[in-house]
């Protein structure tokens, strides 16, 4: 496809040949400070060049200023007309302009012209009463922004002044600016000089250019008012095609092949201005090219994991299938983005692999990943700094899309609701910015965000309402197929499938973190014998000695699990996704179906909840101590449920009243006690008659489950489908494989939590 300049290449070309202008006439008067010519337009003491000041013609100026070796481009032809040569050649024989115009000026240059976009988009700056904002993003000097304006795109003799220093001058300026900085946000509302800028700027009878970091440094009040940004244009082909011409043709010419074999404007977005300058150091424009190629290509840009790589996280998993799903939709413009679901929160305890999951929905999409944390983004100093910081992440994303953002640990940015009053004002202050930030994402086509905490209740609620976080799942430990990807992954080349199978059923139960921790202290023994890691090495790692298991712990929490799982099937509570062995004990995940809670519901409930105590009485004849314990325990949800039938669901003993009351406080009568505990024993022995007609399935599903670790997926289907084979009692609510889940996320649980050696149960609820 030929090379086709855009539409802002007029105005460059008139842009860069003032530029040139600046360097040409100005080149004894530069000083050793760093300064550029178009920089010190307006220091003390200096006067404006007049016309009258030049020569009379393009060769003059040469003959005046014999050191001069550049002549603007506008004035080339005029010059070999009269047979003078504007070209100049390096000691390479490399025909190069002239006069140096340093690279970094070119690029801010054509930066600007890529985002004023024409001639007319420049002369509309000045237009009466226009109004134009431009948004630099990091990095950027708001007062550059304004001198390379006037010294290049702005007409010649366009007068422009800042809005503070508006007096009465001679005449109406031309032009007057308004620089907002990233940390004038309070100081516009609260600083009486800066308020004054903004209200003598829009009051001044003639155009008003407002130049801001981000616009989000605006008064609310007046942004809502102000027109769509011109948001400063990142590097693409475009820019960087007319780099390359200024900065390595004498007469902006180069082979229109280039463009085709330079990275896209997504990877030369990324790249920083160093890389940029190190590759414009190629000796011809096809070897810049091939140089920024090279360095465009970068190992973070990469994501070989995908979700086709992991499996059994549950409805965490699903989320991420069709968030990657969505987003490929929308890159092949079969689906409007304001269709897609653009965000979620992956919650849950430490090491599950929250964030395994989200660089496996960039691996399926094809995405960029981007990360980001307020605990790093607090690093970089102060309030402002900690702000840059956090909307440069995002803008990196924007600039990178189709781009998944992810924020580890985002309960680090608060809740305004903490009773805890210190640090108030600050903590407010970022809440308040990264509401900003997440509503933008409406406006940031390709650009997705996946956010992880291991406390969910610790965010702020305006965060976590739909359109800013769409969708929490509660994320369970890794299943098999994860577990295998992260051991082969560590272990390499060159192991079998048997070995494979033994590390997979070692790590069963554990966290992606528990795995990585057991890669590294392999590796670390191996060193130390002067050895590679071998796969004995990671089984030790991994706690799998024969010596460090317990198979009549192990048997008990099997039981245990199972019994929770042939219960809850056979009551038709919900449907069981997994049933796993820990190493501190077990869980049974379960999807709640949708209940109208009447008192049958509560009775399976409770039933549901003892089911694991029945099957360790009904099997070993004895009950652990492991199923109470913490608050979250079987025997604690069962107490707690029980005693809310009297206090505050209706249906017990107080009849229809809600006492504000709490358990312990209750059960302190004895007569309430009694009634409890009745209550409590009566669901026991209800999951005991359910289990004893099951009781060869029970051992033998707690005989595999010791075996495998972990059941889910067809081989769970298997086993649940001989449950619903039996005969159930009467009343009972029976759920297929195929039952929907509850959509609420409240009644997501896990249950069957064993510690300590005994099996617990634990229900996980999102805020």
């Amino acid at each position: 496809m030929p090379y086709i300049k855009p539409e802002w290449a007029p105005l460059a070309a008139a842009a860069l040949s003032r530029l040139r202008d600046e360097y040409l006439h100005y080149t004894d008067d530069l000083r050793f400070d760093g300064s550029r010519p178009w920089q010190r337009r307006e220091s003390a003491g200096r006067t404006e060049r007049k016309m009258s000041d030049r020569n009379s013609s393009p060769l003059d100026w040469l003959a005046a200023s014999p050191t001069a070796t550049q002549i603007p481009l506008h004035d080339q032809l005029e010059v070999l007309d009269a047979d003078g040569d504007p070209l100049t050649f390096d000691s390479d024989g490399r025909n190069r302009p002239a006069v140096h115009v340093p690279a970094t000026d070119l690029a801010f240059l054509f930066r600007l012209c890529a985002t004023i976009g024409s001639v007319e988009g420049a002369a509309a700056i000045t237009k009466a009463n226009a109004i134009t904002v431009i948004e630099t993003g990091e990095n950027v000097d708001l007062s550059d922004v304004c001198l390379m304006l006037a010294a290049t795109i702005l007409p010649e003799d366009a007068k422009v002044v800042r809005a503070l220093e508006l007096g009465d001058p001679k005449r109406t300026p031309d032009l007057c600016v308004i620089e907002i900085g990233p940390d004038d946000r309070k100081k516009v509302r609260s600083t009486q000089k800066a308020t004054e800028a903004l209200i003598r700027g829009l009051e001044a009878p003639c155009p008003v250019l407002i130049v801001t970091e981000d616009c989000a440094a605006i008064p609310d009040d007046i942004r809502c008012a102000l027109p769509d940004p011109l948001r400063l244009a990142p590097l693409s082909r475009d820019v960087v095609m007319a780099i390359i011409a200024a900065h390595s043709s004498a007469t902006g010419k180069i082979d229109p092949r280039v463009f085709d074999a330079l990275p896209d404007d997504v990877e030369l977005g990324r790249l920083s201005e160093a890389s940029l300058m190190l590759a414009l150091r190629a000796s011809t424009p096809k070897a810049i090219a091939a140089r920024l190629s090279e360095l465009a290509v970068t190992p973070a840009t990469h994501h070989p994991l995908s979700l086709d790589d992991i499996e059994g996280y549950g409805e965490a998993e699903a989320i991420a299938r069709r968030m990657v799903s969505d987003l490929q939709a929308w890159s092949a413009g079969s689906v409007d983005w304001r269709d897609v679901q653009r965000s979620v929160l992956f919650y849950g305890p430490p090491g599950t692999g929250k964030s395994h999951l989200a660089t496996a929905m960039a691996g399926s999409a094809g995405a960029t990943l981007v990360r980001g944390s307020f605990a790093e983004w607090q690093a970089k100093g102060h309030l402002g700094d900690m702000l840059r910081a956090m909307r440069a992440c995002f803008a990196e994303a924007a600039a990178s899309a189709p781009a998944i953002i992810v924020i580890d640990e985002i309960d680090a940015v608060g809740d305004r609701g903490d009773p805890e009053r210190h640090n108030t004002n600050y903590r407010t202050q970022v809440i308040n910015a990264f509401l900003l930030t997440l509503d933008g994402l409406a406006s940031s086509e390709g650009v997705m965000l996946v956010a992880t905490t291991n406390y969910p209740d610790k965010i702020d609620a305006a965060i976590l309402r739909p359109g800013r976080i769409d969708a929490m799942a509660n994320v369970p430990l890794p299943g098999p197929r994860a577990l295998e990807r992260m051991l082969r992954d560590g272990l390499g080349a060159g192991v079998s499938s048997v070995e494979i199978t033994r590390l997979v059923r070692a790590a069963t139960g554990g966290t992606a973190a528990d795995v990585d921790g057991a890669l590294r202290q392999a590796r670390s023994v191996a060193r130390h014998h002067g050895r590679d890691m071998t796969v004995e090495d990671l089984l030790h790692a991994l706690g799998s000695e024969a010596g460090e298991k317990n198979p009549a712990w192990e048997r008990r929490v099997a039981l245990h699990e199972c019994g929770h799982a042939i219960v809850g099937t056979c009551l038709g509570i919900g449907r069981i996704t997994r049933v796993v062995l820990t190493r501190d004990g077990g869980q049974a995940w379960m999807s709640y179906a949708t209940g109208k809670s009447v008192l049958s519901d509560l009775k399976d409930e409770l039933a549901y909840a003892l089911a694991g105590r029945a099957a360790e009485r009904l099997i070993l004849g004895s009950v652990a101590a492991g199923s109470g314990g913490n608050a979250m325990s079987d025997l604690a949800r069962a107490t707690q449920t029980a005693t809310d039938i009297d206090l505050r669901f209706g249906l017990g003993a107080e009849g229809p009243v809600w006492l504000d009351m709490a358990s312990a406080a209750y059960l302190r009568i004895p007569e309430n006690v009694a009634r409890i505990r009745a209550r409590l024993e009566a669901a026991e022995a209800s999951a005991t008659r359910i289990l004893e007609e099951r009781r060869d399935l029970l051992i033998r599903m707690a005989k595999d489950l010791v075996e495998v670790g972990l059941l889910e997926g067809e081989k769970l289907e298997a086993w649940l489908e001989d449950v619903r084979k039996e005969i159930l009692p009467a009343g009972s609510r029976l759920l297929g494989p195929d039952a929907p889940a509850c959509p609420d996320p409240m009644r997501s649980r896990e249950i069957g939590n064993a510690e300590d050696g005994d099996a617990t149960s634990r229900d996980e609820r999102s805020p």
